[in-house]
């Protein structure tokens, strides 16, 4: 699996991820009883070393259980039979998200594509990695992350973004616009809401991953305004 210094990043994409854990699930009921068998439905080798990669790739987007041999999250379950497309791409946001470098550099850089020149400075900082091993490890991530957040929906459900644009829009006590995010028009049931003033947050009821992935958005926004206010003082 590349690494940086400090931190790893899965070597296959969104698509290829999915499509794994799809087999796994539909053909398998989402545990795996031989490796060989499996193995040869993904198109390898037990033993070889890339099908032990993308294992591993895939326990890096929490798609598979991380001890117990191979079987699939329930998050991978989501994905692959949502109740709908929101759920779908929430779930999708959430794997990405599992990535912590992706992680790290989305609270760093959002969905922007620095140059390499710039893009290997935002690796050093948030990895802590020695600047050669940035520097020759940036075409590579930029890549990767640049596909991976191409999957990443902002705005979507209790995704909180800055960039909610097709949004209702409103004026702050300082003139400026803000978002006011959608209430859900068909009052659906099987969604928890929470409404306050102009907050609106809904996750499908009684699915705590997706209580808990809300919680870590709100906090990752949270820091994010932090560090902008304190760089404006």
């Amino acid at each position: 699996m590349p690494k940086t210094k400090k931190i790893e990043y899965p070597n296959i994409g969104i698509d290829e991820a999915i499509r794994v854990v799809s087999t796994l699930i539909e053909k398998l009921n989402g545990e795996v009883k031989n490796l060989d068998a499996f193995a040869s439905m993904v198109g390898h080798t037990a033993k070889s070393g890339a099908f032990l990669v993308k294992l591993g790739d895939l326990r890096k987007y929490a798609l598979l259980e991380p001890r117990g041999g191979v079987k699939a999250t329930s998050l991978a379950k989501t994905i692959v039979h949502p109740l709908n497309e929101q759920e779908k791409q929430e779930s999708i946001n959430k794997m990405i998200m599992n990535v912590e470098l992706w992680r790290l550099l989305y609270q760093k850089i959002g969905k922007n594509y620095p140059t390499d020149e710039q893009f290997w400075s935002y690796i050093m900082e948030v990895t802590n990695c020695e600047r050669n091993e940035a520097i020759k490890e940036a075409d590579k991530i930029r890549k990767k992350y640049k596909e991976a957040m191409s999957y990443y929906k902002e705005g979507e459900g209790f995704t909180t973004t800055e960039k909610q644009t097709d949004a209702p829009q409103a004026e702050n006590s300082q003139g400026k616009q803000k978002q006011i995010p959608r209430s859900n028009p068909q009052g659906d049931s099987n969604m928890t809401e929470i409404k306050f003033e102009e907050i609106y947050i809904s996750f499908p009821r009684g699915n705590l991953d997706a209580a808990e992935t809300a919680k870590e958005l709100i906090e990752m926004q949270i820091k994010k305004l932090k560090k902008s206010t304190s760089n404006s003082e």
